[in-house]
């Protein structure tokens, strides 16, 4: 299952040990860049993060993966801010958020 920023403030059902794909449009050159704002690591694990680029030159945007692993059965919500980590929360340009619904396996 793959989730766009289109899906923000939705639920998804997973059961324990299914995978989904996020991503997100992101230029790290511009400084902002997607962070975890809130994660349940005990529901819901990052086993993989990267970055694909949209073009080759330098400064190209692209999308900002993880693929999230469902641990445990409950309830969450996961939280994401695009900012500069550096200027703190003031330089919040976006948020995504996804609620997940995790069943037994």
């Amino acid at each position: 299952m793959i989730v766009t920023a289109a899906d923000s403030g939705t639920t998804r059902t997973m059961k324990v040990g299914d995978s989904l794909v996020l991503e997100l449009a992101e230029n790290p050159s511009s400084g902002y860049r997607w962070a975890f704002e809130r994660l349940d690591e005990s529901r819901v694990l990052v086993v993989d993060a990267g970055f694909r680029s949209a073009g080759d030159q330098p400064g190209a945007g692209g999308v900002a993966t993880w693929t999230l692993q469902a641990a445990a059965p409950g309830k969450t919500t996961v939280r994401l801010k695009r900012w500069r980590h550096w200027e703190g929360d003031r330089s919040i340009v976006e948020r995504f958020a996804l609620n997940l619904d995790v069943a037994p396996a």
